[in-house]
């Protein structure tokens, strides 16, 4: 099942599109004022990534449109040198460390203003690519690196969710070559997702709490940050019962400025510390030769 195998609250969920930005309950309850609504806005995903591909891209060449048939005695003109080499990431995510479920309005057959809410039954995908900056429009503010998030499932057997996302050339040249040095690193993504959240939940949920969200036809998707961790060297250390001794009082709280008496009471401490090995040494030598002088008596 979809979602790491969670159940489906909100499956089969009927909501009437009250505008683009509100949906609400197809059949409020009599005991309510006005039926329960959700509200479209940015929300926040933590989207863990498994089974990490990077992908390779080599441009050499080139072909313009020929609109106007100009080339047709001499079509090679058309071919032009486009050299370049560029990264994309894709990957799946790990929907059994996922929080959130993420659902899609489909327009019922029946009447064009109700809408069921479905958990796709596939995959939750992502691509990341490198891409340029947007340019300030009427929707889009100057800067910004675009995505997208859909449903996909126009083939037989395909019903997938994905996100395609652009970030800057650099940062994606960056995770590429991390992944590339330590193929075990883990990728968590955190995308901004403009989504329709539950009212209810919205007001008394806790942060923390799982949520449902869903998304009509194609949602705006951007990157806000990516977390790539990779285990670097050993991560236990073993001490020696000669280090154990000489630090026993390394955890001893003392206050920051000792007095003199202090000062060389504790220096007196380290010196009898650092003795105390030797003298054990010299007591061990002197039994040794007491036996030998008291075996020796008595052959």
């Amino acid at each position: 099942m979809h979602q790491g195998g969670r159940k489906l609250f909100r499956s089969n969920t009927k909501l009437k599109k009250a505008s683009d930005s509100t949906f609400q309950e197809a059949e409020a309850a009599k005991d309510r004022s006005r039926p329960l609504e959700w509200r479209r806005s940015f929300n926040g995903l933590l989207l863990p990534l498994k089974n990490i591909e990077i992908i390779t891209r080599v441009n050499t060449h080139d072909k313009d449109w020929d609109i106007e048939w100009d080339f047709k005695d001499s079509p090679v003109k058309l071919i032009k040198p486009d050299i370049k080499t560029s990264f994309a990431i894709k990957a799946i995510v790990n929907e059994d460390q996922m929080r959130d479920t993420i659902y899609c309005a489909e327009q019922d057959s029946d009447d064009d203003d109700i809408f069921t809410l479905e958990c796709p039954r596939g995959e939750t995908q992502v691509i990341l690519k490198s891409g340029e900056p947007i340019k300030e429009s009427e929707k889009f503010p100057d800067g910004v690196f675009f995505g997208i998030c859909f449903r996909m499932n126009y083939d037989p057997g395909e019903d997938d969710i994905i996100f395609e996302m652009t970030i800057p050339e650099e940062q994606l040249n960056t995770i590429a070559s991390n992944l590339q040095s330590d193929p075990s690193s883990t990728i968590d993504l955190y995308v901004q997702l403009l989504s329709f959240s539950f009212e209810v939940d919205d007001y008394l949920r806790e942060h923390y709490h799982p949520r449902d969200i869903f998304i009509h036809d194609h949602s705006d998707a951007f990157v806000s940050s990516i977390g790539l961790a990779s285990k670097v060297g050993t991560h236990t250390v073993e001490k020696s019962e000669d280090d154990e001794e000489e630090n026993q009082y390394d955890d001893i709280d003392e206050p920051k400025e000792l007095s003199p008496e202090q000062q060389s009471q504790r220096e007196l401490v380290k010196l009898l510390l650092q003795m105390q090995k030797p003298l054990n040494s010299i007591v061990f030598a002197i039994w040794v030769l007491v036996f030998i002088l008291g075996a020796s008596m008595f052959f």
